[in-house]
């Protein structure tokens, strides 16, 4: 299975069922990641292992990333989702390039 079915078919056995497409991101060291259209609401980034791995690690990170936007981080995606085998957050949008004078 290809890791955008992958990713999608966690994403609706996870109850996002108007996740429509899946394109992969590349970066990611141990998780296959992608952001996902929707046909309803902005796209999201959603990783996922192939194998499944410990319980409790995706609600681990996304308790992370929580307490970090708590403290303020500002720059901390939003976790739209977690589950067992996935994690989903807000998509971050790229800074504006700064020229620096």
């Amino acid at each position: 299975m290809s890791s955008p079915s992958l990713l999608l078919d966690h994403l609706h056995r996870a109850g996002l069922h108007d996740v429509v497409s899946v394109t992969p991101a590349e970066g990611g060291v141990a998780a296959l990641a992608g952001i996902a259209t929707r046909r309803q609401g902005p796209p999201v980034f959603v990783k996922a292992f192939q194998e499944s791995l410990a319980d409790g690690l995706f609600a681990a990170e996304a308790e992370g990333l929580r307490a970090l936007r708590e403290l303020g981080g500002d720059l901390t995606p939003g976790v739209v989702c977690v589950a067992r085998d996935v994690l989903v957050l807000s998509v971050l949008e790229a800074r504006p390039a700064r020229e620096d004078s």
